[in-house]
């Protein structure tokens, strides 16, 4: 037999004493959950701007590089100079304090002809935040 509902009739409530906790249960997961988060995020953020002042020294480094080698090449075919003595190594400006450049300039003559290699290396900063680079160009004069 079917037994008739009544909308009258509503399910007893629970107790005040069993639903205790559950509201102070919810805050510490949601702290703790945020908590982990800011963690994360905190980390993300220090290894991005290490990261960033790496590749801002290795942007220097190779700057200054091509720089050199642009000084090397005026002072070779403007001044026709035999080689690279008489360069700077250390430059004016601030930001470039840190950084030491390194020029040679070998050349060849072949049927009269002078053909030059120039190496600019260049190096920014010390110890595990130093960046090296090295660029070979190769002038006819």
């Amino acid at each position: 037999m079917l037994r008739k509902f009544s909308l009258n009739r509503l399910p007893k409530p629970i107790p005040r004493r069993l639903q205790r906790g559950l509201g102070l249960m919810s805050a510490i997961f949601v702290i703790t959950i945020m908590a982990v988060v800011v963690v994360g995020l905190s980390s993300l953020v220090v290894s991005s701007k290490e990261s960033y002042g790496y590749e801002l020294m290795s942007v220097r480094a190779f700057l200054l590089a091509e720089s050199g080698g642009q000084m090397a090449i005026s002072h070779l075919l403007l001044e026709s100079a035999s080689d690279c003595s008489g360069l700077p190594s250390q430059l004016p400006p601030a930001e470039l304090q840190s950084c030491t450049l390194q020029l040679t300039c070998p050349n060849v003559s072949v049927d009269g002809i002078d053909y030059f290699t120039i190496e600019s290396t260049a190096t920014c900063g010390s110890g595990l935040d130093q960046a090296i680079r090295k660029l070979t160009l190769r002038v006819q004069r």
